[in-house]
């Protein structure tokens, strides 16, 4: 998936496979709330500076996208 300003957002099916979660960089985190469901939707917003994901117990989550080092 392409954010409108040409950054991807991509996780690896071997990772995924291995240990079922992904690996994300954030610079503050708000809340920290556990769901139990897979990811249903992930969207970027028009900017593409945002990635807002959701699972099917209705948790949505949003990161600020940014270089990881």
């Amino acid at each position: 998936m392409q954010s409108p300003i040409g950054q991807y957002a991509a996780p690896s099916c071997d990772a995924v496979a291995q240990s079922g979660r992904l690996k994300w960089y954030c610079n503050e985190i708000l809340r920290r709330i556990e769901g139990s469901g897979p990811i249903s939707v992930i969207e970027f917003n028009k900017e593409g500076t945002h990635l807002a994901y959701g699972n099917s117990d209705g948790i949505v989550s949003v990161i600020e996208i940014g270089q990881a080092n």
